[in-house]
């Protein structure tokens, strides 16, 4: 594999050892700008910075990374280049074989299947690309494409044969490139389309396409991008400054950096290896990247949507509650009391059908009650406490992570239901219109009514 990397400043070309091929999480081992060290890069984080423009499949394979092999199958090598740490040449010297310049063509031509490969791997298959530009002559056409993927690229028919509807493509979902006996054919379909100037408004279009003799392409990387959202910080420092403008009460005290939000801390130490975070005392395993570490801490301390366009701004919230373990515990007893109560029957039933071993049935079922009791005790006592947050627009909980952010206008029914015992507390449950889990509830809060009238507020002013 060959990839154009973008590391912020630049743009470098640089073979791939080894991918983790995981959707928005892919990951590869590249040499770094200098070809003095190898690292681990992220393809889409903060947005995409690797383009491989060399496709090829390896054929040797570790879990879910694929590389060469003798890159993964040294866990002490891969460990090391996980964790975000950059490796030198000089210490492995297999890496050297590969320290020779690439040079790319400006234009690639398509001449097998692997090239196709190449180019729909890069392009996504030119899902989501609009055409910018289009360029015919007598015998060719030229079409300038924003991916929308972080790249432009630039694709040209030579000696075309037949075309349709090229000019009417607007947005497209999905194109497909193949060879065909008399040369190659580009079909693209499920497009976004406009009528053509002068055609019949009724008559339907046909998917557009291109047959040709031979295609061309070029990459152009969209450097303004990266620009605007990639961080680097040399020192510890510049990272306090960078949160300090989106988290003005954030401290910096002992060489440390500290949030706080509710009732926990969070703490952002500079290590050899990295950053590393203590929450409420407690350190987290790993450490982190600068990228990384700036937009956790912005998480942590502003739980809502990430802008990156401007800085970091957060929904002011309107109400926030956290319920205690301990009212956990008590609101989900009757859940947990379920398979108790079920293993008791069973040992109550084979107990008074007379059983000579009816002791031993009671103290066997009678013992697993106890026990899923007190796992589920446990269990909950162990957990993250959930965090529910009301803005003006949007209901969130967090679990410690956000698990549910509704829009007003997307709820389609509020109940309220009060506690037996105390009847200023209670549950508020909401159904959503759209989502994987259409269900969601305010457990166990204080002031109930005060809460539920503040929602049915906002959700009739929205909706």
């Amino acid at each position: 594999m060959i990839a154009i990397i973008y590391d912020g400043k630049d743009t470098y070309v640089s073979p791939i050892f080894a991918i983790k091929d995981a959707g928005w999480s892919t990951q590869v081992i590249a040499f770094d700008a200098d070809y003095c060290t190898v690292k681990r890069i992220h393809m889409w984080r903060p947005n995409r910075q690797v383009f491989i423009v060399e496709w090829t499949d390896f054929e040797h394979s570790k879990g879910a990374w694929q590389g060469y092999d003798w890159i993964v199958n040294d866990p002490k090598l891969l460990h090391f280049l996980r964790r975000g740490k950059r490796v030198s040449v000089d210490q492995y010297p297999k890496f050297k074989a590969f320290m020779h310049g690439i040079d790319l063509p400006e234009w690639f031509e398509i001449k097998t299947d692997a090239d196709i490969t190449s180019l729909m791997q890069l392009s996504l298959g030119f899902h989501d690309a609009t055409i910018r530009q289009t360029t015919q002559t007598e015998s060719d056409i030229e079409l300038f494409l924003d991916t929308n993927w972080g790249c432009y690229i630039t694709l040209r028919f030579v000696n075309v044969s037949e075309s349709e509807n090229i000019r009417s493509v607007k947005e497209i979902f999905d194109s497909e490139i193949k060879f065909e006996s008399d040369g190659i054919r580009w079909d693209v379909s499920g497009t976004m389309a406009i009528q053509t100037p002068g055609a019949p408004s009724d008559k339907p279009l046909r998917d557009p396409y291109i047959k040709c003799q031979k295609v061309l392409w070029k990459i152009e990387v969209e450097k303004k991008l990266y620009k605007r959202y990639h961080r680097n910080y040399p020192s510890i420092e510049e990272l306090y400054d960078d949160i300090k403008t989106a988290v003005p009460d954030a401290l910096f005290e002992d060489g440390k950096i500290i949030l706080l939000h509710a009732t926990d801390r969070y703490e952002i130490a500079s290590t050899p290896g990295g950053y590393c975070i203590y929450l409420n005392g407690k350190k987290e395993r790993g450490t982190w990247e600068d990228q990384d570490i700036y937009y956790d801490a912005l998480d942590f301390a502003l739980p809502s949507d990430i802008s990156h366009e401007e800085p970091y701004s957060a929904e002011p919230a309107l109400w926030e509650f956290s319920p205690s373990k301990w009212r956990t515990l008590c609101h989900s007893f009757k859940y947990m009391c379920i398979a108790p109560a079920v293993f008791l029957l069973l040992g109550l039933i084979l107990t008074l059908t007379g059983n000579l071993l009816w002791l031993g049935y009671f103290i066997l079922f009678g013992g697993s009650a106890v026990f899923a009791l007190l796992i589920g005790t446990i269990v909950i006592l162990r957990q993250e406490r959930m965090r529910y947050v009301i803005t003006q627009t949007k209901i969130r909980i967090f679990y410690p992570a956000l698990i549910c952010e509704a829009d007003f206008t997307n709820i389609k029914d509020i109940k309220l239901s009060r506690s037996i015992f105390d009847k200023t507390k209670g549950t508020i449950k909401f159904k959503v219109k759209k989502g994987l889990n259409a269900n969601y509830q305010f457990a166990k809060i204080d002031n109930v009514d005060g809460v539920y009238d503040l929602l049915l507020s906002l959700w009739k002013k929205q909706s």
